[in-house]
Protein backbone atom coordinates (compact mmCIF):
# COMPACT_ATOMS: atom_id res chain seq x y z
CA UNK A 1 0.00 0.00 0.00
CA UNK A 2 2.91 2.21 0.93
CA UNK A 3 4.57 1.52 -2.00
CA UNK A 4 1.38 2.43 -4.22
CA UNK A 5 1.27 5.71 -3.03
CA UNK A 6 4.81 6.67 -3.41
CA UNK A 7 3.90 5.41 -7.03
CA UNK A 8 1.12 7.53 -6.92
CA UNK A 9 2.64 10.82 -5.56
CA UNK A 10 5.94 10.41 -7.20
CA UNK A 11 3.51 10.76 -10.72
CA UNK A 12 1.89 13.54 -9.68
CA UNK A 13 5.09 15.12 -8.75
CA UNK A 14 6.83 14.09 -12.10
CA UNK A 15 3.50 15.57 -14.11
CA UNK A 16 3.78 19.08 -12.77
CA UNK A 17 7.04 19.64 -13.18
CA UNK A 18 7.32 17.61 -16.45
CA UNK A 19 6.53 20.99 -18.31
CA UNK A 20 10.13 22.33 -17.42
CA UNK A 21 11.68 19.46 -19.42
CA UNK A 22 9.03 18.94 -22.62
CA UNK A 23 8.28 20.44 -25.90
CA UNK A 24 5.30 22.21 -24.05
CA UNK A 25 7.36 25.19 -23.21
CA UNK A 26 5.68 28.33 -24.18
CA UNK A 27 7.49 31.71 -23.58
CA UNK A 28 4.14 33.25 -22.92
CA UNK A 29 3.24 30.64 -20.16
CA UNK A 30 3.76 32.53 -16.90
CA UNK A 31 4.41 29.73 -15.03
CA UNK A 32 8.25 29.69 -17.00
CA UNK A 33 10.94 32.38 -16.20
CA UNK A 34 13.06 32.98 -19.40
CA UNK A 35 14.36 35.94 -18.55
CA UNK A 36 18.22 35.95 -17.98
CA UNK A 37 18.07 38.43 -14.87
CA UNK A 38 15.07 36.71 -13.61
CA UNK A 39 16.93 33.24 -13.32
CA UNK A 40 19.98 34.38 -12.15
CA UNK A 41 18.17 36.24 -8.65
CA UNK A 42 16.36 32.96 -8.22
CA UNK A 43 19.37 30.73 -8.33
CA UNK A 44 20.97 33.38 -6.10
CA UNK A 45 17.92 32.87 -3.56
CA UNK A 46 18.74 29.04 -3.70
CA UNK A 47 22.08 29.73 -2.80
CA UNK A 48 21.26 31.53 0.09
CA UNK A 49 18.70 29.32 1.02
CA UNK A 50 20.66 26.21 0.50
CA UNK A 51 17.42 23.62 0.01
CA UNK A 52 18.02 20.12 -0.82
CA UNK A 53 17.50 19.78 -4.42
CA UNK A 54 16.10 16.07 -6.12
CA UNK A 55 18.14 15.33 -8.89
CA UNK A 56 16.88 13.17 -12.02
CA UNK A 57 18.15 11.47 -14.65
CA UNK A 58 16.41 10.78 -18.02
CA UNK A 59 15.35 7.07 -18.13
CA UNK A 60 16.75 6.18 -14.15
CA UNK A 61 13.80 5.62 -11.50
CA UNK A 62 15.96 6.61 -8.42
CA UNK A 63 15.68 10.49 -7.30
CA UNK A 64 19.06 11.61 -6.03
CA UNK A 65 20.04 14.37 -4.10
CA UNK A 66 21.85 17.84 -3.94
CA UNK A 67 22.50 21.46 -3.90
CA UNK A 68 23.15 24.41 -5.81
CA UNK A 69 26.55 25.61 -4.62
CA UNK A 70 27.58 28.45 -6.42
CA UNK A 71 25.95 30.77 -9.49
CA UNK A 72 28.48 33.07 -11.30
CA UNK A 73 26.03 35.47 -13.65
CA UNK A 74 29.15 37.15 -15.34
CA UNK A 75 31.06 33.64 -16.16
CA UNK A 76 27.13 32.06 -16.74
CA UNK A 77 27.73 28.84 -14.82
CA UNK A 78 26.24 27.11 -12.21
CA UNK A 79 27.75 24.95 -9.40
CA UNK A 80 26.30 21.95 -8.11
CA UNK A 81 27.13 19.81 -4.88
CA UNK A 82 27.95 16.70 -5.21
CA UNK A 83 25.43 13.74 -6.10
CA UNK A 84 24.02 11.59 -2.97
CA UNK A 85 24.17 8.62 -3.42
CA UNK A 86 27.39 8.53 -4.37
CA UNK A 87 26.29 6.55 -7.39
CA UNK A 88 24.70 9.02 -9.00
CA UNK A 89 27.67 10.58 -9.59
CA UNK A 90 28.17 8.03 -12.44
CA UNK A 91 24.77 8.67 -14.00
CA UNK A 92 25.82 12.24 -13.73
CA UNK A 93 29.61 11.39 -16.14
CA UNK A 94 27.74 9.20 -18.63
CA UNK A 95 24.89 11.38 -19.35
CA UNK A 96 26.29 15.07 -18.54
CA UNK A 97 22.81 16.37 -18.03
CA UNK A 98 20.19 15.91 -15.30
CA UNK A 99 16.99 17.61 -13.79
CA UNK A 100 16.90 19.67 -10.22
CA UNK A 101 13.49 20.25 -8.55
CA UNK A 102 13.28 22.12 -5.50
CA UNK A 103 11.35 24.51 -3.48
CA UNK A 104 11.87 27.98 -2.98
CA UNK A 105 9.65 29.32 -0.70
CA UNK A 106 6.94 27.02 -0.55
CA UNK A 107 6.67 27.22 -4.76
CA UNK A 108 8.46 24.13 -6.51
CA UNK A 109 11.11 24.88 -8.75
CA UNK A 110 12.78 23.02 -11.61
CA UNK A 111 15.56 23.38 -14.14
CA UNK A 112 17.69 21.43 -16.63
CA UNK A 113 21.85 21.62 -16.34
CA UNK A 114 23.61 20.22 -19.49
CA UNK A 115 25.96 19.96 -20.12
CA UNK A 116 27.15 18.97 -17.36
CA UNK A 117 31.47 19.57 -16.27
CA UNK A 118 32.06 17.02 -14.22
CA UNK A 119 35.13 18.46 -10.96
CA UNK A 120 36.49 17.85 -7.75
CA UNK A 121 38.22 19.80 -5.08
CA UNK A 122 39.95 17.78 -2.68
CA UNK A 123 38.47 14.24 -3.45
CA UNK A 124 34.66 15.69 -3.48
CA UNK A 125 32.83 15.69 -7.17
CA UNK A 126 31.06 19.37 -8.31
CA UNK A 127 29.69 19.86 -11.32
CA UNK A 128 29.46 23.10 -13.18
CA UNK A 129 27.19 23.95 -16.17
CA UNK A 130 26.00 26.76 -18.09
CA UNK A 131 23.01 28.86 -16.05
CA UNK A 132 19.64 27.27 -17.54
CA UNK A 133 17.46 29.15 -20.03
CA UNK A 134 14.06 28.82 -18.55
CA UNK A 135 13.33 27.46 -15.37
CA UNK A 136 9.51 26.42 -13.80
CA UNK A 137 8.92 28.16 -11.04
CA UNK A 138 4.82 28.85 -11.05
CA UNK A 139 3.56 31.58 -9.42
CA UNK A 140 1.04 31.35 -6.41
CA UNK A 141 -1.08 34.32 -7.85
CA UNK A 142 -3.02 34.64 -10.99
CA UNK A 143 -2.31 38.40 -10.83
CA UNK A 144 1.15 40.22 -9.87
CA UNK A 145 1.37 41.98 -6.32
CA UNK A 146 0.82 45.63 -6.92
CA UNK A 147 3.14 47.21 -4.84
CA UNK A 148 1.26 49.83 -2.45
CA UNK A 149 3.23 52.59 -0.86
CA UNK A 150 2.57 53.17 3.06
CA UNK A 151 3.06 56.16 3.14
Amino acid sequence: MLESLKRLFSRHAAADTAEADGPHFDANNPNFIAEPSKIIALLNQLVEAMPLCAINFEHIDEVFSSSVLEVNARAGYVILDEIVPVHGNHYALDQRQLKVTTQLKGIPLSFKLHPLDARSAQGIAYYQAPLPTRLYYPQRRQAPRIPIDPG
